[in-house]
C-alpha cells in the first residue's frame, strides 16, 4: 500500500472538482500559504493561545466581532473541542440536559464525559427521511415536562442545510433560567450574507460551535466557539476548552483561521460572498428547471446541494468515476454537495452539466416512513453508565440475534456522525434495523451489549 503523503500527492494531480468539505476548496488564492514555513511555536511575539494577550486576543476579538458574539475562542482541535467545552462547562456532573436526538457523536461523548442524562428531542423527518428542525414547541413541552433539565443542545443546521427555530428555542430554554448551546458546525457561513438564514448566535443561543473549515476558506480542523450573555459559565466553559484544546497548538492551523479572517473581513471577501451567492441562485435555478428525476431538495441554507434520487450512493460514485465530481457524501435516498464561496463558475458549470447529463439514468426519488418519537429506542441505561459497563461487563452479540439487548457502545455512520443507536439503549424495532445498516457499511456483524445474568 503507498503511503498517506503519496496518496495525497497523487489525489492533487487528478483535479478532481471538490463538492465537499474543507470550503477553502484547495484554492491557493484563498487559503494559507506554504504552511510549512509557518510551522513554529510559542516563540517571542507570537502569544500563547492557553493565555493569550497578543496577536491571539487580537484575533479572538476579531472573531467576535466577524462572527457577531460576545466572545469567541478559537478551535484547533475541531469543532468536537468546541462542543465539549461549552457542554462540560454549561452544566454540573450528573445533571440533565435536553438533546435533539440528530446530535453529533461529540455531543453523546460529552454527555458521556459529563455524567449526565440526557433527554431527547426527536426531529420530524420530510418525506424522502431527511431531518427537519427542532421546532420551538418541541423545547417548551420537553422544558415543561421536566424541570430538572439544566441546558438545551440542538444542531442547527443540520448535515443537510435544516435550520431549527433558534428564537423560539432560545426564548424558551432563557424562560427555564437554562443557556442553549447550538451545534452549528455547517454554518459559520449564515452570519456574512442574507440570503442564508441568521445565525444561531445572533437568534439568542448562549455558546454556538461553527467549524471554519467546513464552508470556509479555512484549514481542516479549525473553528470557533462563540459565546453571548450571562446565562452560561464563561469561566468554566474556558476551563474546559483550555482542557480540549491541545497544549501545543499549530500556528499553521491558527494562521489559517487569521487568513480567513483576513478575507472574511476584506472587500475582496465581500464582493467573493456576492458573486458566491448569486451563482448558487442561478444554480440551484438551473437545476430545478431542467432535472426530470434527480430533485433538488429545498434546503434550509441554499448552499447545500441535497440532489434527491432512488440510489444516492450509485449517484454519488457515477459522479466521481465519469464526471470527476467528488460529492462531500450518499446515502440510499440522496446525496450531498457542499458548495461555499471558493468554488468557481467553471465548477458550477461543469455540476450543472454533469447533473443533467446522469438524470434519466435515475428514478424519482423514494418516500419513507418517519421515525418518529414513538420509534425512539428505550433507553435501558444511561449512556455513561452502558460505556463503563462495555469495558467491564459487556460482550460481542451476533446483530442478527441481539434484539432486546442493551447496547454498551454508541454506533454511528460516517458521514455525518450521528449515532443510530446510543450506548445504554435497547436495540429492537426501528434501532436494530439502522444498526444492522450502520454495522453493515462498516463490515462489522457484530455489536457490543450488556452481559445478561
Amino acid at each position: 500500500m503507498e503511503s498517506l503523503y503519496k496518496k495525497l500527492n497523487n489525489y492533487k494531480e487528478k483535479n478532481i472538482i471538490p463538492f465537499h468539505m474543507p470550503g477553502g476548496k484547495r484554492n491557493p488564492s484563498l487559503i494559507l500559504g506554504e504552511p510549512f514555513e509557518m510551522d513554529i511555536t510559542e516563540i517571542d511575539g507570537f502569544d500563547n493561545l492557553h493565555n493569550a494577550k497578543g496577536v491571539l486576543a487580537y484575533e479572538m476579538d476579531r472573531g467576535a466581532q466577524l462572527f457577531k458574539a460576545d466572545e469567541s475562542l478559537l478551535l484547533v482541535n475541531g469543532s468536537t473541542a468546541g462542543i465539549l467545552a461549552a457542554i462540560n462547562g454549561a452544566v454540573l456532573q450528573r445533571e440533565k440536559v435536553l438533546v435533539a436526538r440528530n446530535a453529533h457523536i461529540s455531543v453523546i461523548n460529552a454527555i458521556i464525559m459529563r455524567n449526565l442524562t440526557p433527554v431527547y428531542i426527536v426531529p420530524e423527518k420530510d418525506e424522502y427521511g431527511i431531518d427537519k428542525g427542532i421546532t420551538a414547541k418541541q423545547v417548551k413541552d420537553a422544558l415543561e415536562q421536566d424541570q430538572d433539565i439544566k441546558a438545551v443542545i440542538i444542531t442547527s443546521p443540520t448535515y443537510e442545510g435544516m435550520v431549527s427555530d433558534i428564537k423560539g428555542i432560545a426564548d424558551a430554554a432563557h424562560g427555564k433560567g437554562i443557556p442553549l448551546i447550538v451545534d452549528a458546525a455547517h454554518g459559520a457561513h449564515l452570519v456574512f450574507n442574507p440570503l442564508f438564514p441568521r445565525s444561531a448566535q445572533e437568534e439568542g443561543a448562549d455558546a454556538v460551535v461553527v467549524s471554519l473549515h467546513k464552508t470556509l476558506p479555512a484549514l481542516t480542523q479549525t473553528g470557533l466557539l462563540l459565546l453571548n450573555g450571562p446565562l452560561i459559565d464563561r469561566k468554566r466553559v474556558k476551563y474546559f476548552w483550555n482542557a480540549f484544546q491541545t497544549t501545543s497548538p499549530s500556528y499553521v492551523l491558527m494562521g489559517s483561521i487569521s487568513a480567513c479572517f483576513d478575507v472574511l473581513a476584506s472587500s475582496q471577501g465581500k464582493e467573493l460572498m456576492e458573486h458566491y451567492v448569486k451563482r448558487v441562485i442561478t444554480l440551484r435555478l438551473n437545476l430545478n428547471n431542467n432535472l426530470e428525476n434527480i430533485r433538488l431538495l429545498e434546503s434550509d441554507d441554499p448552499s447545500k446541494l441535497v440532489f434527491l434520487a432512488n440510489d444516492g450512493k450509485r449517484l454519488c460514485k457515477r459522479m466521481l468515476e465519469e464526471y470527476n465530481i467528488q460529492f462531500e457524501m450518499g446515502m440510499p435516498g440522496y446525496t450531498l454537495a457542499m458548495t461555499s464561496l471558493a468554488d468557481t463558475k467553471e465548477m458550477y458549470t461543469e455540476l450543472s452539466k454533469a447533473i443533467r447529463n446522469i438524470d434519466a439514468e435515475f428514478g424519482a426519488p423514494d418516500t419513507f416512513g418517519s421515525y418518529e418519537k414513538n420509534d425512539l429506542p428505550e433507553m435501558g441505561m444511561v449512556p455513561w453508565r452502558a460505556v463503563e459497563y462495555n469495558f467491564l461487563k459487556a460482550e460481542d452479540v451476533d446483530i442478527n440475534k441481539a434484539a432486546g439487548r442493551v447496547v454498551t457502545e454508541n454506533i454511528c455512520m460516517y458521514p455525518p456522525g450521528i449515532p443510530v443507536v446510543v450506548a445504554g439503549e435497547v436495540l429492537d424495532g426501528a434501532a436494530l434495523n439502522m444498526a444492522k445498516e450502520s454495522l453493515k457499511s462498516c463490515n462489522r456483524d457484530s455489536v457490543r451489549c450488556l452481559i445478561t445474568d
